[in-house]
């Protein structure tokens, strides 16, 4: 199996800001954009027998990007929002942890996509394009998400 990982641009925003992640071995792929939030994955399914029985192919329209690290550390959290109700309360979320000191400032931000432009709004900080240490993606965002939720 191979697989190939590449920037690309991004369906949604335009921007050269996605990650494209391709299974050569399978066929599948994975899209995820660092701006926007906008998800797409393809996969070959198989049945119980592992023969071939067609492929799903998913679009999540991005609503924006939670970008942060926990203060102190080197691990990297990137939240892909579906929903303008996540982005809202990844904002209330964000600011409080940057009032109290336990997200570091330098590195984290939120995007929101606003669709009447075309284009991606920073809510807070500003956007990195980098890629330092590990980064954990997860698909929306929980509300009650604690540091000693996210795995390391």
């Amino acid at each position: 199996m191979s697989t190939i990982y590449e920037p690309t641009l991004c369906p949604q925003c335009r921007s050269h800001s996605a990650k494209f992640e391709q299974d050569r071995h399978a066929g599948g792929y994975d899209i995820r954009c660092s701006h926007c939030g906008h998800h797409e994955t393809h996969r070959l399914d198989y049945d119980e027998e592992g023969i071939y029985s067609g492929y799903t192919h998913v679009v999540r329209k991005g609503a924006g990007i939670l970008f942060f690290r926990h203060a102190g550390e080197h691990f990297f959290h990137r939240h892909l929002l579906n929903t303008p109700k996540e982005v809202i309360a990844a904002e209330r979320w964000l600011r409080e942890r940057l009032s109290a000191g336990t997200v570091d400032p330098e590195t984290a931000f939120l995007t929101r996509w606003d669709g009447e432009a075309n284009g991606v709004k920073v809510m807070v900080g500003e956007i990195l394009d980098f890629l330092a240490g590990k980064i954990e993606t997860v698909e929306g965002f929980p509300v009650d998400l604690t540091h000693d939720d996210c795995p390391h």
